[in-house]
Formats: structure tokens, sequence, C-alpha cells
């Protein structure tokens, strides 16, 4: 990940990104829980509490699991690929009964599950409000007028090289901020390129023209876009 010094307005970290109280902690994004250890240099930080710190946790190694679990087809655990999750479902019986009901088997014989739709759009705008501030200095934006996510599979080829095509940057962004000096120093040619913080795992992409638009993919499976 590519360290770049900003020069936003230090008033920005002096509050919670996700509910204006005073921060206490550095919150990474996105949470560990979605990468694999080693874990990258230059992680993205964000300020936060503590409650909100620790308050998207729960949703956070739910969606991390499910994904997981989605992905490879099954809700054993020796039958799944990573390390941390196998951990995670093998310590938390309540968890794994979850995915287990939510497991279901197709005519088809594939295998679909009914996910928490609440749980999952929590950390997408969680995760979608921290690229925000990290990367453009966005904070306290309030309610967007749009989150989708979707997996990858389910997408046509248009949809897909639409989301996967880079995003006009019509204004500039907050001065001082990644993507402003990112524009500056001509690392986009007017356009938001993708950030990669963990090759197969997590990349984002945010550019601000009529709206702030976030875009990350988790795994290559869930593609998410969310809007303000």
């Amino acid at each position: 990940m590519e360290q770049i010094e900003t020069y936003s307005d230090n008033r920005l970290e002096e509050y919670c990104i996700y509910c204006g109280a005073s921060p206490a902690t550095r919150e990474h994004v996105p949470s560990k829980i979605l990468l694999n250890a080693p874990f990258p240099e230059n992680l993205p930080v964000v300020p936060s509490c503590v409650k909100c710190n620790n308050g998207f946790s729960r949703d956070e190694e739910y969606l991390a699991c499910l994904i997981e679990c989605t992905a490879c087809g099954t809700t054993d655990i020796s039958s799944l690929r990573r390390e941390k999750i196998k951990k995670t479902v093998g310590y938390n019986k309540l968890l794994h009964e979850r995915l287990e009901k939510a497991k279901e088997t197709l005519a088809s014989g594939d295998i679909y599950f009914n996910a928490e739709l609440d749980q999952v759009n929590n950390v997408v705008l969680k995760i979608a409000m921290g690229i925000a501030k990290y990367e453009a200095s966005e904070s306290a934006i309030g309610d967007p007028c749009s989150i989708i996510f979707c997996p990858f599979p389910a997408m046509t080829p248009d949809e897909a090289d639409r989301f996967n095509g880079p995003s006009a940057q019509s204004i500039f962004p907050e001065i001082g901020s990644r993507s402003f000096i990112k524009m500056i120093n001509n690392s986009f040619n007017g356009n938001s390129s993708w950030n990669h913080i963990q090759e197969g795992q997590f990349r984002y992409m945010c550019s601000v023209s009529n709206n702030i638009s976030v875009r990350f993919v988790i795994q290559e499976y869930l593609a998410c876009e969310v809007l303000w």
C-alpha cells in the first residue's frame, strides 16, 4: 500500500468518523478479519471511538465468514481456505449454526446462502465511510443515497466491466487529501483507479464528482458501491 502524506484539515482527526464522538482509537479500513496474515504495511486507518471500533466487530466477523463459506460452497470447517475463518467458525459455535441455517442446496446441487442483509449493509457502509475519510478526507457525510452489493458471479459482463472500469473525477477532491495529491502528482489522469490493499482480498476506488463514490471488492467475490 503506497504511503502518501496528507495535508488535509487536522480537525477531521478530532472526532470519530462514524458517530462524531471523541476518537480514542484508530480503526483499520478494512478490518483485519477481511485480510490474510501477514498483513500489508501501511494499512489505512481512520479515527474512531472505542464504541464504534468494537461495535462493528460481530457484523464484520459474520460477513468475513459468510463470504468464505459462500466462495467455498460449504460450512465444513476443514474445507474452508482461510485459516483465520477456520479458527473463527471453529470457536464461535453460534456463528457456525447461523451459517448452517442460512445454507440451502438448490435443485441444481449448487449451495446458496441466505445472507443477513442488515449485517452486510452495516459493514459495507462502515467500510465505505472509512475509505471516503482515508482517501478523500470526507467525514460526517450523512446518509448515503445508494448502497449496492452483489456477488461478481451474479453480474452480467457489461455490469462487471462498468464496475471495474475507472470512475471519472470531475471536480477537485478535498484540498490536501490523498485523492487530491494523486491528482497533483498525476497518479491518474482525471480518473480514479483501484487501490489494492491485499491482492485477491481487498481493493477499493474512491472518486469525487457530483457525488462521492466508493467502490470496493472483498475476496474478489463481493462487489460493493456506496454513493453520497
